[in-house]
């Protein structure tokens, strides 16, 4: 009895922490969905990217946002990589984004990203020992 009150208190610290990590996502997509926009445009004038390589995520708002910082991260990273079969993405294009945006918030984000994955395996792991105990 004790062990079903530890674990349904669990799932529900789950279910109200992945809530707010849920908001505080939604804030770093309200405050930093600009600065991507600009940043993915800056590298698309200079032909370090296409339109159709990161368009789509654009349009889907929120929902495309973490991909969108993941390829930011990724170039960040200041090596090249394949986009397409015949398309790379120089090292130039980390010191286009260094020159013109402060990139600190990609950290703090991935912070994020990873305190919702724990978060999301307790809720699972507790529905799991719930249903079946």
């Amino acid at each position: 009895m004790t062990i079903d009150i530890i674990l349904v208190s669990l799932a529900y610290g789950a279910l109200i922490g992945t809530a707010i990590t849920a908001y505080f996502y939604n804030r770093f997509y309200k405050k930093y969905n600009t600065q991507l926009k600009e940043a993915f445009r800056l590298l698309q004038q200079k032909s370090l990217i296409k339109l159709e390589d990161y368009y789509f995520y654009e349009q889907m708002g929120m929902y495309g946002f973490g991909f969108r910082v993941s390829l930011i991260k990724i170039i960040m990273k200041g090596k090249a990589f394949q986009l397409e079969k015949n398309r790379w993405v120089t090292p130039e294009a980390k010191q286009v984004l260094i020159e013109n945006f402060d990139w600190a918030w990609v950290k703090d984000f991935y912070k994020l990203l990873a305190c919702i994955m724990g978060l999301g395996l307790v809720f699972f792991v507790s529905g799991i020992i719930i249903k079946y105990r």
